[in-house]
């Protein structure tokens, strides 16, 4: 097996400069349409949040002191309202730290620049807002409407895709949530048996397994991973039916699940993954040289975009 340890190159330290210009290019829409058009305030939001903080703990401390030091006794008559005023401001900035971290602006394009820099490090096929040849897996079969983000792919004789993707789904008359799906793909020399591999009694498990498989028994491969198939026998099939399939799909991500259907095979990962991590990436490239001597073709990344070929 070919050592991948240090195929992928991190992404370097990247100067104050070309951080500014990439953010006034995404906010032009030049990196993704999810990134187009935001605002002065919404570029800046944490910066705004941080400042409305500390005004806010300056504020409670500055009460409190001269409560101290004066002797009103402010709190006298209710001992509880100094120590509840510092445990909201702890929340507060325990809650603002969360959604910096998840939905600002500002946190997904330093992860879409992230994506950018490794990408061009690394010579991958990269596209922002990718539309890809039609997917057969499931989870791009449910909900309203999908999309996929920062679609990347390694095209060698053993190559894999690697992407985010996100599917709408409808709140039943409610405003509705979105699902947030990583996966990676690698296309098979031959279609197999439809063939679902997840943890026992796990939630994929129960929610992901197609209708024609549910009246299958699983069969245990390892303790944290089972199959569930019709061919059970079928010999390329039984290639990966194996503890040290399961240990290479692990190492890829701990929660992730496999699919087989026609001539893709797919790893499937809740919440998506970080595309710009090298771990990712040397895992995955571990797997796939595991499986090409067995069963993977070299991918064919090209794909229509606006009704040609790139």
């Amino acid at each position: 097996m070919t050592d991948h340890r240090t195929r992928f190159a991190t992404v370097p330290q990247s100067s104050r400069a070309d951080w500014r210009r990439f953010r006034r290019e995404a906010a032009a829409g030049d990196h993704g349409a999810d990134l187009a058009g935001a605002s002065f305030f919404q570029r800046h939001s944490g910066a705004f949040g941080v400042l409305a903080v500390s005004v806010l703990v300056v504020v409670s401390a500055v009460v409190i002191s001269v409560d101290v030091a004066t002797g009103t006794n402010w709190f006298a008559g209710i001992p509880w309202w100094a120590t509840g005023l510092i445990a909201l401001d702890v929340a507060i900035v325990v809650v603002l730290g969360w959604w910096m971290r998840r939905d600002s602006w500002r946190h997904r394009a330093r992860a879409r620049y992230r994506v950018c820099r490794f990408a061009a490090d690394n010579g991958l096929s990269h596209e922002v807002d990718a539309q890809p040849q039609r997917r057969l897996g499931v989870i791009f079969r449910y909900g309203d409407d999908g999309t996929t983000a920062d679609w990347c792919a390694l095209a060698t004789e053993a190559g894999f895709e690697i992407a985010n993707h996100r599917v709408r789904i409808e709140g039943g008359g409610a405003e509705g949530h979105f699902d947030r799906w990583g996966y990676v793909m690698f296309s098979l020399r031959e279609p197999l048996p439809a063939t679902l591999m997840s943890r026992p009694g796990g939630e994929a498990e129960r929610r992901w397994l197609p209708k024609r498989l549910r009246g299958t028994a699983p069969i245990a491969i390892t303790e944290t991973m089972c199959a569930h198939t019709n061919k059970p026998d079928h010999p390329q099939l039984r290639t990966l039916m194996t503890a040290e399939f399961v240990a290479l799909v692990e190492a890829v991500h701990p929660r992730a699940f496999v699919e087989i259907a026609a001539d893709k095979l797919y790893l499937y990962i809740g919440g998506g993954v970080d595309l710009a991590s090298p771990t990712l990436w040397r895992n995955t490239a571990a797997l796939a040289d595991w499986l090409a001597p067995r069963l993977v073709m070299s991918p064919n990344v090209e794909r229509k975009v606006s009704g040609s070929v790139v």
